[in-house]
């Protein structure tokens, strides 16, 4: 009977584990398939210049005469943007943060204000509340991280550094992803600061079909 009451016992922690297991192997996932979507590729393209300034009306003849032909030339560079051929650096936060909602959040997941605020059904608020939940930050391996596309992953003293002739693109943290019972839907937090006044954070709504996770819905927290 004890014999027995152990193997029930050792069978349990293992299922558990390998659970753990797969929800950590599927955070890793999704953060390598849906990497390039969440920073986007506009950064492969040399920067472009500030676009002209608009004339006013006290303007002259050859102020708008000036516009116009800066504007044609800022529209050619539009049309035709160079791949940028210098080192794109991103610095990935080495760990994988807990999701710290405020009040406003409170307030848009009740049922009756989720959809005006939030591009997926209701079904999805369980979710939030789960990752909400969420207490204990993880440690994440970086070098696991390899589907970067142009980019290249740097340390945090690597990106600071401003005399390597690489291109700073901007830093980014992820959360921890809160997965349903099937593990067939996650959802994480996310933020991606690229200057000053440069960056956002959002909620992300994933779900799984075979291997690949899809992007369903995102909601901006916030942006400047």
């Amino acid at each position: 009977m004890r014999k027995s009451l152990i193997i029930i016992v050792l069978a349990f922690l293992s299922s558990c584990i390998s659970t753990t297991t797969e929800k950590e192997n599927e955070e890793l996932n999704i953060l390598n398939q849906k990497f390039i979507e969440l920073v986007g590729t506009e950064w492969y393209y040399e920067p472009l210049p500030i676009p002209p300034m608009p004339i006013w009306e006290e303007s002259t003849r050859e102020d708008s005469l000036r516009f116009e032909k800066e504007s044609a030339e800022f529209e050619v560079l539009l049309n035709d943007r160079k791949l940028d051929t210098t080192v794109l650096k991103i610095y990935l936060f080495d760990t994988l943060t807990t999701y710290r909602s405020d009040d406003r959040i409170e307030r848009i997941l009740n049922l009756e204000n989720f959809e005006a605020n939030f591009p997926v059904d209701t079904s999805w608020i369980k979710l939030i509340k789960k990752l909400k939940q969420i207490e204990s930050p993880k440690r994440l391996d970086v070098s696991k991280i390899t589907q970067t596309g142009n980019y290249t992953l740097v340390t945090k003293s690597e990106f600071n550094d401003t005399t390597d002739n690489k291109r700073r693109i901007g830093s980014m943290t992820m959360s921890r992803v809160a997965f349903s019972t099937d593990n067939r839907r996650a959802v994480f937090y996310y933020t991606f600061s690229c200057g000053r006044l440069c960056g956002w954070g959002s909620i992300v709504f994933v779900e799984r079909k075979g291997e690949e996770w899809t992007i369903v819905g995102q909601r901006e927290m916030w942006v400047s």
